[in-house]
């Protein structure tokens, strides 16, 4: 399907890039379970707060504001956000869940403009025809 290339990125691109983004705060979330885990308190205690402080809207942005400050971190963040798409993230059950979200979304709101548009304006809801009062 066509999307227009009026010099826009395509679609796949576009969510490439959040996805990104996404994979950052994952790792961040996966790094601080394992320092749990681990019982790591200080090292824990550094990257939520660093992670409290600093947005991860963009996920190199955060890293590298995070290198500067705790390297190790940084690196270990880095290493669990390439890895967790490659071999953790099950791409499939993705789009099996995103493509049925998305179905289940257009039918209520066809549903749902359906009766809004088809009642006379002095109609209410309609009566279940199996109610016996």
């Amino acid at each position: 399907m066509d999307v227009g290339g009026d010099g826009f990125s395509s679609p796949e691109t576009d969510l490439s890039r959040h996805l990104k983004n996404f994979f950052t705060w994952v790792a961040v979330r996966i790094v601080l379970a394992q320092l749990r885990e681990l019982g790591s308190w200080e090292t824990h205690a550094e990257l939520h707060h660093f992670a409290e402080t600093h947005s991860l809207k963009d996920g190199d942005s955060f890293i590298n504001q995070l290198m500067t400050e705790h390297q190790e971190l940084a690196l270990r963040v880095l290493k669990v956000r390439e890895l967790y798409p490659k071999e953790e993230f099950e791409w499939g059950k993705c789009k099996k869940l995103v493509v049925d979200d998305m179905r289940e979304a257009n039918l209520r709101i066809m549903r749902e403009y359906l009766y809004k548009t088809s009642l006379l304006p002095s109609a209410s809801k309609p009566t279940d025809t199996n109610d016996p009062s």
